[in-house]
């Protein structure tokens, strides 16, 4: 802190000795010199301000300059000073320690169950010879060597061999149902144009008579193209409502929506319009 000190105070120094010994004619903040060049001119322009107000802010920054670090170094010596707290560590008295209370002793762990003993086992046991009376006498020589041996198959008789325990159910199962798409990756299409043509050209009109408006029918192509599950989800009348369901079945077969490539069952709204 010291050297830093001292290091300021020569910089400090040096400043005011360079701004003292500088005063003459050729520096702009020379007093004679500002009042030659704004003789009978505006004083109150910010530069004669500046140059006339120069030395003051100056010489007011150089000595806060020095009044800062006289303070620091003096506030530093001042923290240094002070005596640091001693804490009085009074020496533990030994001697007063209780002594270490001995392990009570523990009770002897109980005795192990006697092992059993193993059952002395024989690999090989010897064998037993038992007189067992035979009835059968056993065959002779000449009873084998007249035995005739052929290279037929002899066919067996299938009575009773498989018959049945008991009565027998056949199981039979469900169709797969497949499933119907309310949407698909490839929409079904109608052949030949748009289905509202071929409506409009198979509608009997006379079932449509003081009507107007639009009926929508849903309906599912199937995975061959056919028509089923006709339904009016909006309709006018009972005639022409009963009139486009007519039409609709009468439609040749779709193509069918796709999935991947694969055919799948899918609904489809057609809107027909009445009178309009």
């Amino acid at each position: 802190m010291t050297v830093v000190l001292i290091v300021a105070l020569i910089v400090a120094g040096i400043s005011l000795y360079d701004y003292f010994s500088a005063r003459n004619w050729q520096q702009v903040t020379s007093a004679d010199r500002n009042e030659i060049v704004f003789a009978d001119r505006n004083k109150e322009y910010g530069a004669y301000t500046m140059r006339r107000d120069y030395d003051k802010r100056m010489v007011i920054i150089l000595v806060s300059f020095v009044a800062t670090l006289g303070l620091t170094f003096g506030i530093f010596n001042y923290i240094k000073s002070i005596p640091e707290e001693v804490i009085d560590i009074k020496p533990v008295d030994v001697t007063t320690i209780p002594p270490a209370k001995p392990d009570e002793e523990l009770p002897p762990p109980p005795p192990e169950p006697p092992v059993p003993e193993v059952e002395k086992l024989v690999a090989f046991p010897p064998p037993v010879i038992v007189d067992v009376e035979v009835d059968t006498e056993p065959k002779t020589q000449q009873d084998v060597e007249s035995t005739t041996v052929s290279t037929k198959d002899q066919e067996g008789s299938d009575d009773s061999f498989n018959a049945a325990v008991g009565p027998t159910e056949t199981v039979v199962e469900a169709p797969k149902v497949e499933q119907i798409f309310d949407a698909v990756e490839e929409d079904a299409e109608f052949p030949g144009g748009k289905p509202q043509d071929f409506v409009s050209s198979h509608f009997n009109g006379d079932a449509a008579q003081d009507v107007e408006g639009k009926i929508i029918v849903r309906f599912v192509v199937e995975l061959d193209g056919a028509i089923s599950n006709v339904e009016v989800v909006r309709g006018l009348s009972p005639e022409a409502n009963k009139e486009a369901i007519r039409v609709i079945r009468s439609m040749p077969r779709w193509k069918p929506g796709k999935n991947n490539g694969k055919a799948v069952r899918s609904r489809f709204s057609l809107p027909i319009l009445i009178g309009e």
